[in-house]
């Protein structure tokens, strides 16, 4: 379906559920993944106060805590504080941490044969560099297929807004001139 797959700071899904559920460290970072299950609490949570949580969550999330312009944040206000929106953005982490959890009636799921290049700020507060080790991509990749991971200094979980020069450039590396 995709020619090429690049990633940034999210490892996959299976291998974040499994992390979370067997390492105390990995809990920690991403104890909200868990908060998410619960029905209607996490959206009335993101929504609340003009979705004020959103704002606090991105800046406190991120390496650089000044790369989030006021007028930025606004924006992701004012996206949560509407109707189903926070709901939808907390649905995503849902699926992905329950389909992870429960085996496919066929097996092993999938695996990924497009060619896989991994973005990750080393300073990711949710997330341990250790998801994206070649042992815990080996799972998910089909056999020969091996993921290229770039580590980004000075970024973290919001590589594409703490380093967007440099997300940019190797991005554009990796796609290749323009056709």
């Amino acid at each position: 379906m995709v020619e090429r797959l690049a990633v940034l700071n999210c490892p996959p899904p299976q291998v974040l559920a499994r992390a979370i559920l067997r390492s105390p460290a990995q809990l920690r970072r991403s104890w909200y993944v868990l908060f998410f299950q619960l029905p209607r609490l996490p959206e009335r949570r993101m929504a609340a106060n003009g979705a004020e949580v959103v704002a606090r969550a991105l800046v406190g999330g991120a390496h650089r805590r000044g790369v989030w312009l006021p007028e930025e944040l606004d924006a992701y206000r004012a996206a949560f504080a509407r109707p189903g929106r926070a709901k939808a953005a907390i649905d995503w982490y849902r699926a992905a941490f329950r389909r992870a959890l429960v085996p496919r009636r066929s097996g092993r799921r999938t695996p990924i044969t497009a060619p896989t290049l991994v973005l990750w700020g080393v300073e990711d507060r949710f997330l341990g560099r250790e998801l994206v080790a070649p042992e815990r991509l080996r799972t998910v990749l089909a056999d020969g297929n091996l993921a290229t991971v770039v580590w980004i200094d000075d970024a973290g979980h919001f590589v594409q807004n703490e380093a967007p020069e440099r997300v940019n450039a190797e991005l554009l590396g990796w796609l290749g001139p323009p056709t």
